[in-house]
């Protein structure tokens, strides 16, 4: 019977002492959620959303802000069936207040897309004409008898010439095109107010 070598047998007793240790020290490790057997559930690891972490509680908000012109997915700013049947287009209001914002914003998008058809001042003498045909002017009484939601319709899918902008100008930013094209008419054909006022700044 061959004996076994005292180099081997001592290097496979240390080999299985060290396995035993590292076993006992694995167990010591935290492992899962909750984190140890001292650790409160949520306390490391939380099993919860990450806005609800501990670390972004020093931010005071879980979730970053929303982009402007957000739009949820519940709302519906133009309904599906509008585009069917235009008329129905004058019976929707528009859901963005005027504010100065809306209005810088929408003279932005205006100056953008539409002054050169439409011109500076909406009197459709955008410098294409008159390699193309004029547009109506937006300061028209047809087109200051126009719903909010009628130009929307109009800047959402064309008409006549004019293409649809449905692909270039988001929902709420064709709103606040709305807002200034009623602040060009009212600059052109102001009411009494807006001449009263005047007086008074003067």
């Amino acid at each position: 019977m061959k004996r076994l070598n005292p180099v081997v047998i001592c290097a496979s007793v240390l080999l299985l002492a060290l396995v035993a240790w590292g076993c006992d020290s694995v167990r010591q490790l935290e492992f899962g959620i909750p984190a140890g057997k001292n650790k409160k559930w949520g306390e490391l690891n939380p099993a919860t959303e990450m806005q609800d972490q501990p670390y972004l509680h020093a931010q005071k908000t879980g979730m970053r802000p929303y982009a402007p012109g957000t739009i949820a997915t519940t709302e519906t700013v133009y309904p599906a069936e509008a585009i069917a049947d235009p008329t129905l287009s004058a019976s929707i209001g528009n859901p963005l207040p005027v504010t100065m914002d809306s209005l810088s914003r929408g003279r932005d998008l205006y100056d953008t897309y539409c002054i050169v058809c439409h011109g500076e001042r909406g009197l459709g003498n955008g410098f294409i004409v008159p390699r193309y045909p004029k547009p109506p002017a937006l300061t028209s009484a047809k087109l200051r008898g126009y719903a909010d939601g009628q130009i929307y319709h109009i800047i959402t899918n064309g008409q006549n010439t004019m293409p649809h902008y449905r692909g270039q100008i988001r929902p709420m930013e064709r709103w606040a095109i709305v807002n200034y094209v009623r602040a060009l008419q009212r600059a052109e054909f102001p009411e009494k107010k807006d001449i009263a006022r005047v007086q008074t700044n003067n």
